[in-house]
């Protein structure tokens, strides 16, 4: 059998998940976010592990276990750095399998679908909010993270025009009058609830990051609004959302009555 090393961040694994479907075979997988690959029918095992942080033990042992090792970083390597590529498109040309369209593809256990519709039964018109990232590095012109007093406005328009609960994806939530505390004690919403519960919102408005990746699956299709700053929608967006790339460059600036027109839209 095959192990896939999978690099990068959340949203770079979330790129795999339908390129694995198409192989002949299942295989196992090795990342830093293995939750993400939880329930694939194609993946016979998941390890949580990285080339910068092996797993513990005789790794020599390990790895020789398989028949071959593929090493896929989605970030550094030519097709990506040279081509507008799409991530999903250069995940299946790491496994090689026929490549037709950009979305991802996520598997449910029951108690995680149940747990899911407890929430939402208790929250009406549920939005997932995104507005901060951990990669936004505005002295290297790399810019994703919303201005907080925007996304505060956000907040207050859907929870006073439309009656919405919003609740923020963010590691620490610090915006008023969202739901994060009715989820649990600890604020910290682990990633898989998040993938699962967005599958029963009504929208999610997100920048370049997760949620964004999330919305792609390809069994419930999840349309939203995504802000754009200095990475490529080409390479990281998806075409069913709505997608609004910064009126500035190297700054989140969005004009209000756009982002409340496509809020409209979505509601509807």
């Amino acid at each position: 059998m095959n192990l896939l090393l999978i690099i990068g961040g959340i949203g770079d694994n979330c790129t795999f998940t339908s390129a694995i479907s198409k192989l002949n075979e299942p295989v196992c997988v090795m990342t830093e976010w293995p939750d993400i690959f939880n329930n694939h029918p194609n993946v016979a095992a998941i390890y949580k592990g990285s080339l910068f942080r092996p797993l513990a033990g005789n790794n020599e042992s390990f790895y020789k276990s398989f028949n071959k090792i593929i090493v896929c970083d989605s970030i550094n390597n030519e097709k990506h750095l040279k081509t507008n590529s799409h991530l999903c498109e250069i995940a299946h040309d790491f496994l090689e399998v026929p490549y037709d369209k950009n979305e991802t593809e996520y598997y449910f256990s029951e108690r995680e679908k149940i747990k899911a519709e407890k929430f939402i039964a208790k929250h009406n018109n549920l939005v997932l909010l995104q507005y901060f990232s951990t990669t936004h590095y505005p002295n290297h012109k790399i810019v994703k993270s919303i201005y907080p007093t925007q996304a505060q406005q956000v907040v207050n328009f859907l929870k006073n025009d439309f009656n919405c609960s919003v609740l923020e994806v963010s590691e620490k939530p610090n915006l008023s009058g969202t739901v994060n505390s009715d989820y649990s004690a600890n604020p910290l919403i682990p990633y898989r609830d998040i993938l699962c519960l967005l599958q029963y919102s009504k929208f999610f408005i997100s920048i370049d990051s997760c949620l964004n990746h999330f919305s792609s699956n390809k069994f419930n299709q999840k349309k939203g609004i995504v802000f754009w700053g200095s990475t490529n929608v080409g390479k990281y967006g998806y075409n069913h959302n709505f997608n609004y790339i910064s009126e500035l460059p190297y700054a989140m600036y969005f004009n209000g009555d756009k982002i409340e027109k496509a809020i409209l839209e979505l509601m509807k």
